[in-house]
């Protein structure tokens, strides 16, 4: 979440990739979207340590026994260096999709597409989706699908609705988060 929200803010494309993918799949989105730099989980590093010209920021830690200088932990992203100069391109969002057929294709979204998709959804008085600020949104969607990171934490986040992520879909674990946030 933060990494998508804060790739936008300084202006760059955003893309998720399906962390069940092969490395080989996910080398063919990493080159196909032009990726220069990938934040993932060192549990990963097997699937994208052979990706070339793309630094690797990881989340939690660095993986033993590689190179420091191509990778990187994502608090360093996060160190203050002041404010970004931010030009919103119209090509800032690039969600990957396979339909129903096929590997996944790149799917060109522009900024000024999204952010109307979003206000579509919960603004005005007749919204698709009754968000409020009160509201607990609990996401057991994996958010490198469309509908989860447009519908579910982009519009929950446009109506300040607080939201639940859940990295894995367990049964006692969504039970206890419904019954401890009153989802």
């Amino acid at each position: 979440v933060f990494s998508f929200l804060g790739a936008s803010h300084r202006g760059a494309m955003a893309t998720a990739a399906n962390p069940f993918f092969t490395p080989a799949e996910i080398a063919k989105q990493a080159h196909a979207s032009n990726a220069k730099l990938l934040i993932t989980q060192a549990s990963y590093y097997d699937k994208v340590k052979d990706l070339r010209d793309i630094k690797l920021v990881f989340v939690d830690s660095c993986p033993p026994h590689t190179e420091e200088k191509q990778h990187l932990h994502f608090s360093q992203l996060c160190e203050d260096n002041g404010d970004a100069d931010v030009d919103i391109k119209p090509d800032d969002v690039l969600p990957y999709s396979s339909g129903t057929t096929g590997l996944p294709k790149g799917v060109m979204l522009s900024h000024k597409g999204l952010v109307t998709s979003i206000a579509q959804q919960v603004d005005g008085d007749n919204p698709n989706l009754y968000y409020h600020c009160h509201d607990t949104i609990l996401c057991v969607l994996p958010l490198f699908h469309i509908y989860s990171l447009n519908s579910v934490l982009l519009c929950g986040l446009r109506a300040k609705a607080t939201i639940l992520l859940m990295p894995k879909f367990d049964i006692n674990s969504l039970l206890a988060l419904i019954h401890k946030h009153k989802v």
